[in-house]
């Protein structure tokens, strides 16, 4: 009944171990008679003492004993309640008796039968206390992989928060969510499109290699109403239903999840980037496990922001910089060819080796000339051509810089605009004028990349053509004064030239010759008109050819 070397006759508890009582199984509310003289003080041991000192018996370790008889109908209440008064009173009279003891004793069941009970629930609980282990287990491997997913993440935040541009933190947010166990996008946004940067598949170490993934056009500003009531994260599940509308669901069902958090990158107002969490089963991520990547993309969007700000005043650093040496070249340059060379210079500097010219408007012919034209990695020259319907003329037309940095052929013809041969990608063009006076315009533009220039390039150059246009006019003006010297020079010594000739055909002679040589004229005709010191005879002075 009770197993070999198991004696129940050395237990002397009133009550089996771990059993509860039965409603009929309260003792009575008076204490027992304290022991005689040679008693055993045994029954007045605290329970807990009594287990420690007595080897435990199976009827111990199955709980509610009397209850479980009466579930399986082996017995019933009132042969319980007399089975339990029968043990009390024994307990009373100093000879503690277990129930299935007192029960066999009784005949109210048979030894094989309380076995039988006994060994099936001792299986059963041997049962549980199994499936508890395993699910302590479970438990405990859950935290410890809990502990360490949190652990290199926050790993990560350390060297987020050190590092200096933009590849390194993208490069970082990489590697850090290839570590993890769940399937992670990161998504980008390039213009109004949204590009997959990279992907993770725990079940799939090439599966980025593998992945074709649409391309969405949609803004950050319908992207970032996703996120206008939790800017940190959003939850998309797509396994009732699925909206061919939403990107959040497309991308999260284009890599076989039913369930995904977004995590947003914010630059300020600004939304460029998405963090994407999944799993291929409902529910397996719950929240407190994305808190350590909340915590992630926080301290990334506020370091990208920081590298942001950083580069915006390198940025502007460099274009004082730029407005500087172009002041000083302005002041210590007046040949236009030069001028025009070291602006060009100092523009590449800036926005890198892209096409550049200067146009120049010639009012009195209508006419646009080209007096510096890089294009191609070369300096190109052509002919002047009429005012007409390019963007260069539209320029000049409307007085007013024009920034075209996508669609640019489409936005040309809609101002009018005929482009001729390879159209510009971007096209960047001011105006170059003094007051109301128009004298040409300035462009920079490039034929392979849009949103290659920006509204802070614009300002820049409307501040460069300023400068530029000041520095034309003080070239023409210094040109001018020299045409003037050199005509003043001129006439002098022709002056002189004449003032030591003795006779009328030397005078003549030296006139004709000296005016051809300044005017380049071929052909000089001096007519002297008659009068009373010159004969009527006297013909023109002709300049020999």
């Amino acid at each position: 009944m009770y197993g070999p070397g198991l004696d129940p006759q050395l237990n002397t508890s009133t009550q089996p171990m771990f059993e509860q009582k039965h409603p009929s199984e309260t003792a009575p509310a008076t204490r027992p008679p304290l022991p005689q003289a040679g008693e055993s003080r045994r029954l007045h041991m605290p329970l807990d003492e009594q287990v420690l000192a007595e080897p435990l018996s199976p009827e111990l370790l199955v709980p509610r004993l009397g209850e479980l008889l009466l579930q399986k109908g082996l017995l019933e209440a009132e042969q319980l309640q007399q089975a339990l008064d029968h043990q009390r009173a024994n307990a009373i009279a100093g000879n503690p008796r277990l129930l299935g003891q007192v029960l066999v004793e009784l005949g109210m069941i048979s030894q094989d039968s309380l076995d039988r009970v006994i060994t099936e629930q001792i299986i059963s609980l041997q049962n549980a206390l199994k499936d508890s282990n395993q699910r302590l287990e479970q438990l405990i491997q859950h935290s410890t992989d809990a502990l360490n997913e949190a652990n290199f993440i926050y790993a990560a935040t350390s060297r987020i928060a050190r590092a200096t541009g933009f590849e390194e933190v993208l490069k970082i947010s990489r590697s850090t969510l290839k570590k993890t166990p769940h399937v992670s996008l990161i998504i980008l946004a390039e213009g109004d499109a949204w590009q997959i940067d990279s992907y993770q598949n725990p079940e799939d170490a090439e599966a980025f290699e593998n992945l074709s993934l649409p391309s969405i056009a949609i803004t950050q500003e319908q992207i970032s109403g996703y996120f206008s009531e939790n800017r940190a994260y959003t939850q998309i599940s797509t396994i009732h239903s699925m909206d061919e509308h939403n990107p959040f669901q497309i991308w999260a069902r284009s890599v076989g999840c039913i369930d995904a958090f977004f995590i947003p990158l914010w630059d300020g107002q600004t939304l460029y980037g998405l963090w994407m969490l999944g799993t291929r089963q409902p529910r397996q991520l719950q929240n407190i496990q994305l808190q350590p990547y909340l915590a992630l993309a926080e301290y990334t969007s506020t370091t990208l922001s920081k590298i942001r700000a950083l580069e915006q005043a390198n940025q502007q650093v460099k274009r004082l910089q730029i407005l500087n040496s172009l002041s000083q070249a302005i002041t210590a340059e007046l040949d236009l060819n030069a001028l025009f060379e070291v602006v060009h210079r100092q523009v590449a500097l800036l926005l890198g080796d892209t096409g550049f010219y200067i146009a120049l408007y010639d009012s009195d012919n209508n006419t646009i000339t080209f007096p510096y034209l890089f294009e191609e990695g070369e300096l190109l020259q052509i002919d002047p051509i009429p005012l007409g319907e390019g963007l260069t003329s539209h320029v000049i037309r409307t007085r007013e810089p024009l920034l075209l940095v996508e669609d640019t052929e489409k936005k040309a013809f809609a101002l009018g605009a005929k482009i001729v041969g390879k159209f510009a990608r971007s096209w960047l063009g001011v105006p170059l004028q003094i007051g109301e006076e128009i004298l040409g315009v300035m462009t920079i533009q490039d034929v392979e990349r849009e949103h290659a220039f920006t509204e802070e390039d614009k300002r820049l150059f409307v501040i460069l053509a300023s400068q530029v246009s000041i520095a034309i006019r003080n070239a023409r003006l210094v040109e001018s004064i020299r045409k003037q010297a050199d005509y003043q020079r001129v006439l002098f010594e022709l002056t002189e030239k004449i003032r030591r000739s003795v006779d009328m055909d030397t005078i003549l002679a030296t006139s004709t010759t000296e005016l051809g040589r300044v005017l380049g004229a071929r052909r000089v005709t001096i007519r002297l008109q008659p009068g009373e010191a010159e004969p009527q005879s006297r013909q023109p002075h002709l300049l020999k050819p």
